[in-house]
């Protein structure tokens, strides 16, 4: 007597066709057939072992047959046929059940929008740029030890008053504005941004106000608004305008006037 325990080289059961969603887990199952007869889906395959047949049997409604070379139906805990597979029009199980991503649901209204903005912030992290005045940098500059310089770069801002921005650790001990990165962006030490973004995204956001993307080097320096009684703002500092620091070229930013 046949039982689940035993091979079954040809199988066949069925399902309702309302519920036939059921047996669209047999997709990844090879050489699976079906076809609908009077309401209801028939499943048939080959060489249902232990494991496949008790997965069958889970989704049959009703027994699970074996079937012969008659294409005669016989429970597989039986050894009488009952029954025989009907003729029709068999397609394979892949073009039977074919998913069908869902529709991407469209919200109505418009997106709020919000800004980025600087915040106080109790993350401890290092000062990586220095903006001070040109003088206080010229004067260490020209007394300091090379070895403390090599490891530094700079850029003049010449506006309202003339600027250094320093880069590199460990900073000189100068009197100004500490800043640390996230990414090509200098905050302000104490400092981040909200809402909250990854660094990508946040440098993305900024830098989309500029047509051309930020060479390798360019830093915005996010002032915020206790630096020197202004509006927060972003000042835009290209690579090709830092210099790696020395005693020479310290001397060529002269005092201003």
């Amino acid at each position: 007597m046949a039982t689940l325990n035993q091979p079954c080289h040809n199988w066949a059961f069925s399902v309702p066709l309302n519920d036939a969603g059921r047996a669209a887990v047999l997709r990844s199952e090879p050489d699976v057939k079906v076809a609908v007869v009077d309401n209801r889906l028939w499943l048939q395959g080959r060489h249902a072992d232990e494991s496949l047949l008790q997965r069958l049997s889970t989704l049959a409604d009703g027994p699970v047959f074996r079937v012969d070379e008659q294409n005669r139906l016989t429970p597989i805990r039986q050894t009488v046929p009952t029954g025989k597979l009907a003729s029709a029009t068999w397609m394979d199980v892949n073009r039977f059940f074919t998913p069908v991503l869902p529709v991407a649901a469209v919200p109505h209204g418009q997106f709020a929008r919000c800004t980025l903005q600087l915040q106080r912030s109790p993350d401890v992290r290092p000062a990586q740029l220095l903006v001070c005045d040109a003088s206080l940098f010229l004067d260490w500059a020209v007394t300091a030890p090379e070895v403390r310089l090599r490891c530094l770069k700079y850029a003049v801002c010449r506006s309202t008053s003339v600027r250094v921005l320093v880069m590199g650790q460990p900073l000189p001990p100068l009197t100004g504005s500490l800043f640390w990165l996230a990414g090509q962006v200098a905050l302000p030490l104490g400092y981040a941004w909200q809402p909250e973004l990854d660094v990508a995204a946040m440098n993305a956001v900024l830098f989309s106000q500029w047509e051309d993307k930020p060479s390798p080097g360019t830093v915005a320096i996010w002032i915020g608004p206790e630096s020197a009684n202004t509006e927060s703002h972003i000042e835009i500092v290209p690579g090709s305008a830092f210099v790696t620091a020395s005693r020479s070229n310290a001397r060529q930013i002269g005092k201003p006037t």
